[in-house]
């Protein structure tokens, strides 16, 4: 049953990113071979890898990510050049 979820997911973003305009803009630098079928597959197998995840796994996963995120927020609250701005 998640298989197939996230197998209609991943049909579904390769068709949602084949409908896209694309831009012509010519570029010798990169191109994605296969877009957007390889990088759609590579989520997907991302995706079932994360599934295969066992409870305890989670719990680490989640708690050092809301860490991660406090200390991010907070770094950013103290260092952000909003913050640095004078109000008149």
């Amino acid at each position: 049953m998640l298989y197939s979820v996230f197998g209609l997911a991943t049909l579904g973003s390769i068709i949602y990113l084949h409908m896209l305009p694309q831009l012509n803009i010519p570029t010798d630098s990169f191109r994605c071979p296969l877009f957007p079928l390889l990088p759609c597959l590579g989520i997907l197998g991302n995706f079932v890898l994360i599934a295969e995840f066992d409870f305890m796994t989670w719990v680490y996963f989640l708690s050092y990510t809301a860490v991660g995120i406090v200390f991010y927020f907070f770094y950013g609250i103290k260092y952000s050049k909003l913050n640095k701005l004078e109000y008149s």
